[in-house]
C-alpha cells in the first residue's frame, strides 16, 4: 500500500523538479513577463494563458493519473531540448529583449512538455493534450512577427472602418491609414490595433471550443471566427469613436472610453463568439437526427 501511495508522490516530486529547474534557468524572461505583463501588448496573454491551461489541467486530473506512466522518449527530449536552447542562445542571440523572452519561454514550455511526457507517460499526455499544447499560445510573438502582426491589424481595421463609415453614409477620403471626415481627421495608428485584446480573443476562442463544441470542424470554424471579429471590433471601435466625437462631444476622441473603453468591444467580440457557439450547440441534435436517418 505504501508503494503504489509512494509512486504518485515521486512522479509529482519530478515533474515539479523539472519545471522548478526550467524557471529557474529563464527566471530573467520570468521577470520581464510578470514586470511588464499588465502595461505590455506582448505579455499580458500570459497572465491569462498559464492558469488557464492549470485549471484545465486539475479538471483532468483523474483521468490523467489513471493512465499514468513513464517514457524513456520523454527522457530523450529533454537533453535535446536543453541543448538546441543552449546553441540557439550562443550563436544567434536574440536582438532584443522581447526575443529573448520569446525564445526562453519556447524553451519553458518545450521542456514542460518533455517533462510531463517523460513523468506521465504517453496516455496521460494525449488524455491532455490540449491543456499543454495550449502553453504554447503563451510564447509572445518575436519582433519581427508582432511587427507584421500588428501592420496586418491596421490595415485591416483601416478596412473594416470604412466600411462603417459606407454603411452609415458618412462621407469621408482615404489616404492609407489616415481617413478625412467631414468635421476631424483620424489615423488608424499602430496603437488602435488592439493587438493585445485581439491576442485574448482568439486564445478565448480555443478554450470556448474545446469547452462547448464537440465536432472538430466547429471548433476550427470559432477559432478561425475569433480572426474577422478581432479585425471587425477594432473598426467598431475607431468608427464608434469617431461618430461620437464628430456630432456628441470631441472629448470622447481622447476620454475613458478612448483609453480604457476596449474591454466594450471585446466583450461584443465575445458575445459573438457565444452566440455562434450556442448555433452550434442547437444544429447539433437536428444533425444527428439527419444522419441516423440517412
Amino acid at each position: 500500500m505504501q508503494a503504489s501511495n509512494s509512486r504518485p508522490a515521486v512522479r509529482h516530486a519530478l515533474f515539479a523538479g523539472l519545471v522548478g529547474l526550467a524557471v529557474a534557468f529563464c527566471h530573467q524572461a520570468w521577470g520581464i513577463v510578470f514586470d511588464r505583463g499588465l502595461t505590455s501588448d506582448q505579455y499580458s496573454h500570459i497572465l491569462l494563458v498559464l492558469p488557464v491551461s492549470l485549471i484545465l489541467l486539475y479538471m483532468l486530473r483523474a483521468q490523467i493519473f489513471a493512465q499514468a506512466g513513464y517514457s524513456k522518449f520523454g527522457a530523450a527530449l529533454l537533453p535535446l531540448i536543453f541543448g538546441a536552447f543552449v546553441v540557439a542562445e550562443h550563436y544567434w542571440p536574440p536582438p532584443s529583449a522581447n526575443d529573448f523572452v520569446s525564445l526562453s519561454l519556447l524553451f519553458f514550455v518545450l521542456w514542460c512538455l518533455a517533462g510531463f511526457l517523460l513523468c506521465y507517460g504517453p496516455r496521460a499526455f494525449r488524455t491532455a493534450s490540449f491543456p499543454l499544447l495550449f502553453l504554447v499560445l503563451m510564447v509572445p510573438l518575436p519582433d519581427g512577427l508582432l511587427q507584421r502582426a500588428i501592420t496586418v491589424l491596421q490595415n485591416t481595421s483601416t478596412e473594416a472602418t470604412v466600411l462603417f463609415f459606407s454603411a452609415a453614409r458618412v462621407p469621408f477620403t482615404r489616404h492609407g491609414t489616415v481617413i478625412v471626415l467631414p468635421r476631424l481627421s483620424i489615423e488608424v495608428a499602430r496603437e488602435c490595433s488592439s493587438i493585445r485584446s485581439s491576442l485574448i480573443l482568439f486564445i478565448s476562442s480555443f478554450v470556448l471550443a474545446h469547452l462547448y463544441l464537440k465536432r472538430r470542424w466547429q471548433k476550427i470554424a470559432l477559432v478561425l471566427l475569433a480572426i474577422p471579429l478581432s479585425v471587425i471590433k477594432n473598426g467598431l471601435r475607431i468608427f464608434t469613436l469617431s461618430m461620437l466625437g464628430m456630432y456628441v462631444n470631441p472629448g470622447f476622441l481622447s476620454g475613458n472610453l478612448h483609453h480604457h473603453g476596449g474591454i466594450v468591444f471585446f466583450a461584443i467580440g465575445f458575445a459573438i463568439l457565444l452566440a455562434v457557439i450556442w448555433l452550434f450547440r442547437r444544429l447539433e441534435p437536428r444533425q444527428a437526427a439527419s444522419a441516423g436517418r440517412e
